[in-house]
């Protein structure tokens, strides 16, 4: 089409000059010759204008179609190579070549987990929403897990994790299934997907449970943490403790991995009369810091401003309305004090006055430290144990003691041991 054009333009043109030449020689013009002159020049011009803007045109179609196809290939490797980038960034190396699959285990404890239920997690909002269909969580590269149920109804489903799609072809109901997603998994914000549940009015098909972070083993270099940083830290703390600083411990956590710990100075750094110990065992990264009511002021009072501030917690609320009436029917009277020695009978309250006092009392006043609670009940001690003890003689045994192990048993039985008190 090109080529025709461009042949007929020519045409025109040599047609207009040669009808232009055969004038003035015959010299039998009617009309004056520059004139004709211009008005031929006049019409080639609009002719040649016209004939070009069409050829710029097909040009503009064929150039579009060519760097369309162009660009097409350059976007899906580029996306190829985008995702690659993005997991290289995130700590997973290669791209995961097939869908990950579920496995099933055993009944595993999902109580304290983050529930999501699939179709509308949301619950409040339209159906149409993307949003219903997808779930975020915090998460951290190279470790991660999620447990899946399904209804007994559900048909079918899809399912996703940061865009990678879920093989669960072989998810059946009555079994709780793992899903390992550390391959896929990246810092920060992680999303997972199920849409395309059939039938379609399924209700609480899909239940995903999420399990918090953990920290994992990591190093200084994978998180970008130059080794001289550290030394000037060690050294900053070292110089402290030889100029009188008791002990140190310290702990660098980032994006979910121990890069960094060490420990500093002694466990017992001072004698009685204020003379350096020189025999004391040094501090580990495992001593433990009896921290007290530091605890108070780095967690508790965050979690209430937080959960104040969301709506989700009155300070004038009443304890039995978190612990239940067993906050104040299960109180016992302790006869002994922290050492265990009985206490003086003056001091002795009734207990059906205990019971009236804590049935009032609301997170405002535990707050101002107005409970009324023993000032150390040591719920983690199995016995009261006191430095003026008698040879031969054991230690008081703590009736209020709960446990002292990091797992739900032992949360269970604390409260439980709080509404004794």
């Amino acid at each position: 089409m090109k080529n025709f054009l461009l042949t007929f333009l020519l045409c025109i043109i040599l047609t207009v000059l040669f009808t232009v030449a055969c004038s003035t020689e015959k010299g039998s013009e009617v009309h004056d010759l520059a004139g004709e002159e211009n008005i031929a020049e006049k019409q080639t011009e609009d002719l040649t204008e016209k004939i070009t803007e069409s050829l710029k045109e097909e040009s503009t179609e064929e150039l579009t179609e060519k760097n369309t196809e162009s660009l097409k290939e350059e976007s899906t490797e580029g996306r190829q190579e985008g995702i690659a980038e993005n997991r290289s960034e995130n700590g997973n190396k290669d791209p995961v070549k097939a869908p990950l699959k579920p496995e099933a285990v055993a009944d595993f404890n999902t109580e304290q987990l983050i529930k999501a239920v699939f179709p509308d997690w949301k619950g409040y909002t339209d159906d149409t929403l993307a949003m219903n269909s997808m779930f975020s969580f915090t998460g951290y590269r190279d470790q991660g897990e999620l447990y899946i149920r399904i209804s007994d109804t559900l048909k079918s489903f899809r399912m996703y994790v940061n865009g990678d799609l879920i093989d669960v072809d072989e998810v059946t109901p009555g079994t709780l299934w793992k899903l390992d997603i550390s391959q896929i998994a990246k810092n920060g914000k992680n999303t997972v997907q199920v849409s395309n549940i059939e039938p379609s009015d399924a209700k609480e098909a899909v239940t995903v449970y999420i399990p918090y972070p953990v920290v994992i083993a990591g190093t200084p270099e994978e998180e970008g943490i130059r080794s001289e940083a550290l030394e000037l830290i060690s050294d900053i703390i070292s110089t402290d403790i030889e100029y009188g600083f008791s002990s140190a411990q310290l702990s660098i956590i980032r994006n979910g991995k121990l890069i960094y710990e060490n420990a500093w100075g002694r466990t017992n750094s001072y004698l009685p009369d204020g003379t350096p110990c020189t025999d004391s065992a040094p501090v580990t990264t495992d001593t433990l810091y009896d921290l007290a009511s530091v605890t108070k002021m780095y967690a508790v009072n965050y979690a209430i401003q937080k959960l104040v501030t969301d709506g989700l917690l009155e300070l004038d609320a009443k304890i039995t309305d978190f612990l239940g009436e067993a906050f104040v029917t299960e109180t016992m009277q302790v006869l002994t004090d922290a050492k265990g020695e009985k206490k003086d009978p003056g001091s002795i309250i009734d207990i059906e006055t205990i019971k009236e006092w804590k049935s009032d009392i609301t997170i405002r006043d535990l707050l101002r430290h107005q409970g009324g609670f023993p000032a150390d009940p040591r719920y983690c001690a199995p016995k009261l144990y006191r430095d003026d003890l008698e040879e031969g003689q054991d230690y008081p045994v703590n009736p209020l003691f709960a446990g002292n192990g990091a797992d739900v048993k032992t949360k269970q039985s604390t409260i439980e041991m709080i509404c004794k008190t």
